[in-house]
């Protein structure tokens, strides 16, 4: 698909889906360090513990920076990219974990978010393992990305957003996409598209990594706000750059966590 056809695509849908990526040995090594991070097969990294990884690890930061990834990326957001954030997404077997209709922008409180065909912010989700119906893969409202929504917090235990948010009216589901992916795919959406995932009925975990791409247009709401320049250069100054080299690379963490906590209100499930 040629980049205006990616560009238009997305803007129309909200979404990208199944586009490959990782091939079948970067896959394999990829979710046996996830695993050995995670201590062993059957265990999952929960809390802050799944989050920046790219600050951290060596094999995170050459996913986040995969070229058939920043390719994608490029043609939606433009030559000069910063990575936000990068978390781990797991949702173990037979579990009754869900993530209920929501915008991701609802929280972030970025300043420009509305300007006019800017795209300012993408999340890639890179399937480590099948993601399917099943085991509650991405699904999407395609279109639904043209303004935001009111939601209302919820509680439940089950939800892994941190607040339960949730859109307050009523969606149309017979519109819904189900993002379904082979291990080494990935698909992209907007901040404003309407999305959510169902529980993982099957017999084994669910893993992925999202990654969030922004804009060096981007006005973070407060400061300071951190991200990783990974392509092309920043003329605004909006983000502090981070480095990874520098000594202590937990403390680094710890500061984008806080960052992020500061201009979203989230913790992190």
């Amino acid at each position: 698909m040629a980049k205006n056809s990616y560009l238009n695509f997305f803007k129309k849908n909200g979404f990208l889906s199944s586009l490959p990526a990782l091939n079948s040995q970067e896959v394999e090594q990829l979710l046996k360090n996830y695993q050995d991070l995670c201590g062993g097969c059957g265990k999952i990294l929960l809390g802050e513990k799944r989050l920046f990884g790219h600050l951290k690890y060596a094999w995170v930061q050459k996913v986040v920076t995969h070229d058939k990834i920043l390719e994608k990326v490029e043609k939606l957001i433009g030559e000069n990219i910063f990575v936000w954030i990068s978390e781990f997404n797991t949702k173990p077997s037979n579990s009754e974990k869900f993530f209920s209709w929501h915008q991701d922008a609802f929280y972030w409180n970025f300043k420009n978010l509305d300007e006019e065909n800017f795209i300012p912010v993408v999340t890639a989700w890179i399937a480590l393992t099948p993601s399917n119906k099943t085991n509650g893969c991405l699904k999407f409202i395609p279109g639904s990305h043209k303004k935001m929504l009111p939601h209302i917090e919820t509680k439940s235990k089950e939800n892994l957003l941190t607040r339960g948010q949730t859109i307050k009216e009523a969606l149309e589901d017979s519109k819904t996409f189900y993002a379904q992916l082979n291990p080494g795919e990935f698909s992209l959406h907007h901040p404003l598209i309407c999305h959510a995932s169902d529980a993982n009925i099957s017999a084994d975990d669910r893993v992925g990594l999202v990654v969030r791409y922004l804009a060096p247009e981007v006005i973070p709401p407060v400061q300071p706000a951190y991200a990783w320049l990974v392509r092309g250069e920043d003329r605004h100054g909006n983000w502090n750059d981070v480095f990874l080299d520098e000594e202590d690379n937990d403390l680094l963490v710890h500061r984008c966590i806080d960052s992020v906590k500061s201009f979203t209100g989230s913790d992190f499930k």
